[in-house]
């Protein structure tokens, strides 16, 4: 059994980044059959030059799309994908970081 694990987004404490505005982060379990076949049906219908399969070279043409889309129809069931607004994720540090101590202080809120 493997977990694969991958970000897109990241852009630090820039949390207003315009160019990415979105964070996500996905994971997938797969056992070794698995892997093993989508690693040989990605090769074998895909030009990889390296040993390294980069998801953003595949996207990029109609064929590396339909070779996605058939993963995802096939193991997608397997997948876990979270999706952050980095604006509400903002939001939510100010709340968390800035009001909230406030708010369980014995101080007054407004003062």
């Amino acid at each position: 059994m493997k977990i694969f694990c991958d970000e897109s987004g990241y852009t630090g404490a820039d949390l207003l980044e315009r160019a990415q505005p979105y964070f996500v982060y996905s994971g997938i379990k797969l056992d070794d059959k698995a892997t093993g076949e989508i690693k040989n049906y990605i090769y074998s219908n895909y030009n990889i030059q390296n040993s390294e399969i980069k998801g953003k070279l595949i996207v990029n043409n109609q064929k590396g799309r339909e070779v996605i889309s058939h993963i995802f129809k096939r193991y997608g069931k397997f997948a876990r994908i979270v999706f952050h607004d980095k604006k509400y994720a903002l939001a939510a540090k100010i709340i968390e970081y800035g009001i909230e101590p406030y708010l369980t202080s014995s101080e007054i809120f407004y003062k």
